[in-house]
């Protein structure tokens, strides 16, 4: 039993006054849930979309768990299952004497208080009465600035191609997205660079020698080889992205008018979903990649010493720096997440094209890749083409949990991406011709 104490006075009450243990578990709960939903709707005065007041605790949860119980670079008491008096398998212990009892309390004050501090300095009267956000609200400010910029724009007729990608742009990538994609890039980099200078001198562990032992590389390859990364940050951001691309907004039914066909429109953005992929991936790839110059690591244009004795601690094949060269691995990993990314998000784009909501189909891709993590461990064991199901073992060139993929079977991702793309592309088609266009405004 997961809640069972096996030590300390939480022992003591559980076998004594099991139903006060309960009631306590269950307070704890609503105080993490009612702390939870108070930053996320904090959240919504800083973006007004639905998907980061929804994502952000979960995804704050979720990095405090990781960031507590795997690396330990955090104290037990800002990991959530220790306030849920949940024992995990870590090394994480519960509280042990009534003493204790205020540390419980120390992550949901601390969730409040920032929900707070949001309240206190983004929810101002004019931004809630007029359903603004504070970018929108300094955008207000500089009108002048913006009709200026808006006159461009208007050479750029509704149904023509340069204004089709331009709308979808903006619609994805919205400067608080680019803001929090810096943050993540940095944040990530900044944690496996430093990472690995907590590894200790690999060349006495390894035994391996030379002046090139670490390089920024290096960096990149861990960071996108993690199953915890990928799912909760790398992809899951991607996914938020791309998700506003269906239902139609009213700048998106108006150039199907002027195309006439909704044939080249639906074309038109799944080119478009294609080359977002692609462009994502080559900026996550550069970030992570300069974070690692940043902290120190050299760049190369050759693997690293300690890569090339073995690439499995990096999160890639051990045989890989064998047997291909670092430009060969690098093209490999763009290659792969470059299909993965446009093949997920054409997943939620024919979601919310039968459904006609932006919410549902984000919701269920980014839940399947993160049920996918303990598919994978649950389907260790079971046959080849089993294992390779999870969505998370075809977004990396390592499976997980124990790494490895064997040479011959390196291309069963890459396979496995080409049969969902596919299947989704004359399935998106089928269902947009279908798509009954109501009447709708551009945020639901």
């Amino acid at each position: 039993m997961a809640l069972r104490p096996y030590s300390g006075f939480l022992r003591e009450l559980y076998f004594n006054q099991p139903d006060g243990f309960i009631w306590l578990v269950l307070g704890l709960c609503f105080l993490i849930g009612a702390s939870s939903a108070s930053l996320g709707l904090a959240a919504s005065l800083l973006v007004n979309n639905r998907f980061f007041a929804l994502g952000l605790p979960l995804v704050l949860f979720n990095v405090l768990q990781y960031f507590a119980e795997r690396t330990r670079i955090l104290p037990d008491f800002l990991s959530p299952s220790y306030s849920l008096l949940n024992k995990s398998y870590s090394d994480i212990q519960l509280i042990q004497t009534p003493q204790e009892i205020p540390k419980l309390f120390i992550l949901p004050g601390l969730v409040f208080l920032l929900a707070i501090l949001g309240f206190v300095f983004l929810g101002k009267r004019e931004m809630v009465t007029e359903n603004k956000t504070i970018f929108e609200s300094f955008k207000s400010k500089s009108e002048p600035k913006a009709k200026a910029i808006n006159a461009k724009v208007v050479n750029l007729k509704a149904g023509k191609f340069p204004a089709r990608f331009y709308s979808l742009f903006k619609r994805s990538f919205k400067p608080a997205y680019l803001l929090i994609l810096v943050l993540i890039i940095f944040g990530t980099g900044f944690f496996f660079s430093r990472f690995l200078s907590n590894q200790g001198d690999l060349s006495l562990i390894l035994g391996v020698t030379g002046d090139n032992l670490v390089n920024a590389w290096d960096v990149v390859f861990i960071a996108l080889g993690n199953p915890w990364v990928m799912s909760l940050l790398i992809a899951n951001s991607y996914l938020i992205f791309v998700s506003s691309l269906q239902p139609e907004t009213g700048f998106g039914q108006i150039s199907l008018f002027r195309l006439g066909s909704r044939k080249k429109n639906w074309l038109i953005q799944i080119l478009y979903l294609f080359f977002s992929a692609v462009f994502y991936v080559f900026v996550v790839m550069l970030g992570l990649y300069l974070v690692g110059i940043i902290n120190g690591y050299p760049p190369a244009s050759q693997w690293s010493a300690t890569t090339a004795f073995g690439g499995t601690w990096v999160n890639i094949p051990h045989w890989l720096p064998h047997e291909t060269s670092l430009a060969g691995g690098l093209a490999m990993i763009f290659v792969l997440l470059s299909l993965g990314f446009f093949a997920m998000g054409l997943m939620i784009y024919t979601i919310n094209t039968i459904v006609n909501r932006r919410l549902i189909g984000y919701l269920i891709v980014e839940l399947f890749l993160l049920s996918s993590i303990g598919l994978a461990h649950g389907l260790i064991h079971k046959a080849a083409w089993l294992q390779a199901l999870p969505l998370i073992q075809n977004l990396l060139l390592s499976l997980t949990p124990y790494g490895g993929r064997e040479i011959g079977m390196i291309w069963q991702p890459y396979i496995y991406w080409l049969l969902v793309l596919v299947i989704l592309i004359p399935l998106s088609l089928y269902f947009y011709r279908k798509q009954d266009f109501a009447v709708k405004t551009d945020e639901e």
